[in-house]
């Protein structure tokens, strides 16, 4: 190890520890930590940086002394630790742009505590369901994670569980078997949109030595009308309401709202604040890049800053640089940024959010901003940078440019599945989504992992891949929406994607989304190298076109793939992949009644139905 890593990890410690208010407990314990602190004088200030990795007691890393591969990577090690987080989540009445609107909060926080683990910890975390005014039932999803070992903590409602009851907790016990950066988030209905998410940083190795980590910045789109009444707006009979377009957008829970597109007298602070990020001359940062949003596709940049990206969502990447980096719904990236020479700069950070029938994007004439500020900066007052990155991009980057630090060919002879995705009207006139023409309706009381036989259940959103050993998804997007489509369970190869944009086909955004022209299909044959294909575990499916995924079936389970944009999840575009189903781990009698049974005694009590697919 160099001792010099060793000294910096020790100095970031310290320096933590001292500066950490007394009201709050040190985060190496594995006790939850906001995004922001309240200093000695009553003031929200950031956290400043993180370390290497928890445990001031090392100085070595965890993961070193775990089982090197062939190939140079590492077996996931097993430090015996335990990393234990209480989460309680209640309704609350914030402004996080400027104007007030019930929402949630976990711990009172919003976004919700930063969960922090080394790479193989244990982490656990109980969830109190404290939500009123009105009760709703709720559930956690550890995006990304791959619950290789505990199938039944994934979250997902009518698949790995029921329902957490209002007035009940459950306790998710899972492995940080991947590392980097991610978030977790409410899977009922399109709940996490009004506020229940929260980043998950997982220290691991990097192929880049850098300076300072400064964390996470969770980027999303925000409205204020609630979650329920958009789902039932978008699931309604009225093609004008698709997208529905958010009022602003936030980094790190904050924005600031234009008053005045308000009506007079509605309350609202014009000088909300923006998130800050503390920067050091010519010191070289890491920022973990987050789009948690619900519909909103993000061009990120920092003003005459140059960002190398290292890691795209949990797969580090051969790094290479870029000006703005494009996030659609779920997805991540780690990128570095060298520190100017000029102690007394400050630069706006952004983020874009295209609009149009494609990309959904906001009505807020203001930009979705916060502030990078040098050590020496004046802090009274705003910075007064110019963007000159003006990108309106609504798909992913070339996935050509994605090359995997550690190569993983692409299996030969795999089990394909063809899936194209389109909106029609059901029999009530209602809007739903469908995946080869099968909308998936979340039984909230009969998860499918619990089933009895499950090699024997079979539906039209249910797809048992029996023994393959390798599966690929062929998806058609027949819809003029993109889709970042999400795979619980694994981390899929990106074989081929296109095309990039559909809006020169289908220009109008008035036009009828149910009756696009055809879309592009894929020819078969790949854009990427066979020999080490980008890996993800959520892309954007181009609007009218076409992906194609694929993964190896190491991860026995009952794994949902699913459109991430909330709206369209609500509507039913999911899908279930029961894989190699006579090795799938079992949950124990207690694991199943620790949710449904609280969820039939207060449903039956309640008379409860759901207000979506989804939940």
């Amino acid at each position: 190890m160099d001792p010099l890593i060793s000294l910096f990890a020790l100095f970031v410690i310290a320096t933590l520890a001292a500066a950490r208010p007394l009201s709050l407990i040190d985060s190496y314990g594995g006790n939850p930590q906001p995004l922001h602190q309240v200093n000695e004088d009553g003031q929200v200030v950031a956290r400043d940086h993180y370390p290497l990795w928890l445990g001031d007691e090392q100085d070595t890393a965890p993961w070193e002394l775990s089982t090197l591969h062939g190939d140079g990577s590492r077996a996931i090690p097993s430090p015996g630790i335990t990393r234990r987080y209480d989460f309680t989540i209640t309704r609350d009445r914030l402004a996080p742009d400027g104007v007030f609107r019930d929402m949630f909060t976990i711990n009172g926080q919003f976004p919700g505590p930063l969960i922090e683990a080394n790479w193989g910890d244990m982490i656990e975390v109980t969830v109190h369901n404290n939500i009123t005014g009105p009760e709703e039932p709720t559930s956690m999803h550890w995006h990304g994670i791959l619950q290789r070992e505990s199938p039944w903590a994934d979250g997902a409602i009518g698949v790995s569980q029921c329902p957490i009851a209002p007035g009940n907790s459950f306790t998710y016990r899972f492995r940080a078997d991947s590392y980097g950066t991610s978030f977790y988030h409410a899977h009922y209905s399109a709940q996490y949109t009004a506020g229940i998410a929260g980043p998950m940083q997982i220290y691991g190795p990097s192929q880049r030595y850098y300076d300072v980590d400064l964390g996470p910045v969770m980027l999303s789109d925000w409205y204020h009308a609630q979650y329920t009444e958009i789902v039932e707006s978008v699931l309604g009979t009225d093609y004008s309401k698709l997208p529905p377009i958010s009022d602003s957008g936030l980094i790190n829970g904050r924005g600031r709202f234009d008053c005045l597109l308000l009506a007079p007298g509605t309350p609202c602070n014009v000088a909300s604040e923006y998130a800050t990020f503390n920067f050091q001359s010519k010191k070289l940062h890491r920022l973990r890049l987050i789009n948690h949003g619900a519909d909103g596709i993000q061009n990120f940049a920092i003003d005459e800053h140059v960002m190398t990206v290292i890691a795209i969502d949990f797969t580090p990447v051969r790094p290479y640089d870029t000006t703005i980096v494009t996030l659609g719904v779920g997805q991540r990236a780690d990128v570095l940024v060298m520190g100017k020479t000029d102690p007394t700069a400050s630069y706006w950070m952004r983020s874009q959010m295209p609009g149009g029938l494609f990309c959904a994007g906001n009505n807020n004439t203001q930009a979705i901003r916060a502030a990078v500020v040098y050590e020496a900066a004046d802090t009274t007052v705003e910075p007064s940078s110019i963007s000159s990155d003006n990108d309106a991009a609504c798909a992913n980057a070339p996935i050509y440019t994605i090359e995997p630090e550690q190569p993983m060919p692409m299996a030969a002879e795999p089990l394909q599945l063809d899936l194209t995705m389109t909106l029609a009207i059901n029999d009530t006139g209602s809007f739903v989504w469908r995946v080869n023409d099968k909308t998936f309706n979340a039984d909230l009381s009969s998860p499918l992992l619990f089933q009895d036989k499950l090699q024997e259940v079979a539906s039209g959103t249910t797809y048992n891949t029996g023994d393959a050993r390798s599966v690929r998804l062929n998806v058609t997007n027949a819809t003029p929406f993109q889709h970042p489509f999400h795979l619980h369970g694994y981390h899929f190869q990106v074989l081929a994607s296109g095309p990039d944009s559909s809006a020169s086909r289908f220009p109008a955004t008035n036009s009828n989304p149910l009756a696009p022209p055809p879309p592009s299909t894929w020819n078969g044959t790949f854009a990427v190298s066979t020999t080490n294909p980008p890996r993800r575990d959520t892309h954007i499916v181009p609007a009218l076109g076409y992906a194609v995924f694929q993964f190896h079936t190491d991860n026995p389970g009952v794994w949902p793939f699913h459109c991430h944009t909330a709206w369209h999840q609500s509507g039913g575009m999911s899908i279930n992949l029961i894989v190699r189903p006579e090795e799938i781990l079992q949950a124990s009698q207690d694991t199943k009644e620790a949710t449904c049974l609280p969820w039939s005694q207060w449903q039956a009590a309640t008379s409860y139905g759901p207000i979506d697919a989804a939940g």
